[in-house]
């Protein structure tokens, strides 16, 4: 399945990410096989999620806003989480997330789960 595929590389990135946050997240805009753009959880925030209660850059809005919208149409996010044993953990967009994602034309979102195996991740899929 080519979203594992793309979930082993962003889960590699997460792994060399060197932003101070409490959780390493990646995310990858992906379209027709193509990484349009690379996000990480920042410590900072930005003017989008002003009307949310996040306190960080999540890694999903921190992709999408490196990629220029107008190729952001029907384009798709992978999303990864490693948990502080090195394991894949739960990485599904939080509800302010998932409203910019559809707001940009992201149809759909694809996030591990938490899972033992790190070569071949648990992912789910998330229609918004």
């Amino acid at each position: 399945m080519r979203h594992q595929r793309f979930a082993r590389v962003a889960l590699a990135l997460a792994g060399e990410a060197t932003h101070d946050v409490t959780h390493q997240l990646c995310a990858l805009v992906v379209s027709k096989n193509r990484v349009l753009s690379v996000g990480y959880n920042q410590p900072k925030t930005h003017p989008i999620s002003r009307d949310t209660e996040m306190q960080q850059l999540h890694a999903e809005m921190s992709a999408v806003l490196r990629c220029a919208e107008s190729v952001m149409e029907g384009a798709e996010v992978i999303v990864v989480r490693i948990k502080h044993s090195g394991k894949p953990g739960l990485a599904k967009p939080c509800g302010a997330c998932q409203g910019i994602l559809k707001r940009f034309g992201v149809r759909r979102v694809f996030y591990t789960t938490n899972s033992e195996d790190a070569e071949n991740p648990e992912i789910e899929e998330l229609k918004l």
